[in-house]
């Protein structure tokens, strides 16, 4: 029994590395908004499930934003699936994070192995940033 704990604890530890990937990435970092991403199983119990892509939108600036995008998850860099227009108030000095503020998104069209091709990639797209007075 005592061999096969070291090697359990390894694989674990392997296995979580490969599907945890809590690592956040910055996709885009302009006029002061910074948007980082990671990617996560949709159901934290089932490492199987959808992927979905969390974004955390920071805003260093000493006034208020408004950022307006598209989320577009490509193929081949064509878009194969695109969400609509979503506009987030962000106060100063703040950052919106995660589902709370509706930035998770599960692909309704594209599989868990399909991402982890080349051919996938995701961006932002029809970016608009504007300096506000006040969030509506």
């Amino acid at each position: 029994m005592k061999l096969y704990l070291p090697a359990f604890c390894a694989l674990f530890f392997i296995a979580n590395l490969a599907f945890a990937q809590v690592e956040k990435t910055i996709a885009f970092d302009s006029a002061g908004v910074k948007v980082e991403y990671n990617w996560s199983p949709s159901d934290k119990k089932d490492d199987k499930s959808s992927r979905q892509l969390c974004l955390i939108l920071t805003n260093s600036n000493d006034h208020i934003v408004s950022f307006t995008f598209t989320l577009q998850f490509l193929i081949n860099n064509e878009v194969f699936e695109e969400g609509i227009a979503q506009t987030f108030c962000i106060k100063a000095g703040k950052s919106l994070k995660g589902k709370k503020y509706g930035l998770c998104w599960i692909s309704e069209e594209i599989s868990n192995s399909e991402m982890d091709t080349e051919s996938f990639s995701w961006r932002l797209g029809n970016k608009q940033l504007e300096k506000k007075e006040a969030c509506d």
